[in-house]
């Protein structure tokens, strides 16, 4: 069960309107590939960990962010999410 936080739906709802389908999405792919990823907001933007911080989110006024601050697949993707992730993406 994804660990949501509050903080990061009122984060999407304050985005520009451009922005808060791609976080959304975002948000939803991460969950997907690993349940276990907690939502928490650091530097005043979105950012999951587990096992320490994985990646994040932000919007901007003309544009939003994804980054991983590390990658180790076991860490980012529970097994068979890795290829369903990068699908959804396309």
């Amino acid at each position: 069960m994804p660990k949501i936080d509050k903080r990061i739906d009122a984060y999407i709802a304050k985005a520009q309107p451009f922005a808060q389908p791609i976080l959304k999405k975002l948000r939803s792919l991460i969950h997907k590939a690993n349940a276990n990823m907690e939502e928490t907001i650091k530097w005043g933007m979105s950012a999951f960990y587990y096992k320490g911080p994985v990646c994040g989110m932000a919007a901007f006024k003309q544009h939003a962010v994804f980054s991983f601050w590390k990658y180790n697949k076991r860490h980012l993707c529970q097994k068979g999410a890795r290829k369903q992730m990068a699908l959804s993406l396309t």
